[in-house]
């Protein structure tokens, strides 16, 4: 593959990432402050709302997975020098932004993970 095609797809990979994470944070702090309550209460519609974050870091994280794979792509008879070329200017280009994103990522999951189990309880003391 032609480096100026995996330099996009990586880029694409990135770029839509971002909106996956502003999501995984957006829905749970819309949910706080009773924008998406619905018929049910805010508490439990924030501790809902914990899966929908958790869902969302883990599609950010498959997303940064398969930039993963654009770094360091492989031929059919493995690497050749041309992929290690490509390799390594995309390594240096993306490695920085894809471990930041997988650390928030990260972050967010557990965070979800938190929200899902204890999110109503942290509510009501809040409000």
């Amino acid at each position: 593959m032609r480096l100026e095609s995996l330099r996009k797809k990586s880029k694409n990979e990135l770029l839509t990432s971002v909106p996956i994470l502003l999501l995984a944070v957006g829905i749970p702090a819309m949910c706080w402050f009773g924008v998406l309550k619905g018929s049910i209460d805010a508490s439990s519609w924030f501790q809902r709302s914990g899966s929908i974050m958790v869902l969302f870091a883990v599609w950010a994280e498959f997303k940064l997975f398969k930039l993963g794979e654009n770094l360091n792509p492989r031929s059919n008879n493995g690497q050749t020098w041309e992929d290690l070329d490509h390799a390594d200017v995309l390594h240096k280009k993306f490695t920085g932004y894809s471990a930041m994103f997988k650390i928030i990522a990260a972050m967010l999951a557990i965070t979800g993970t938190l929200i899902c189990g204890y999110g109503d309880m942290l509510h009501k003391l809040w409000y």
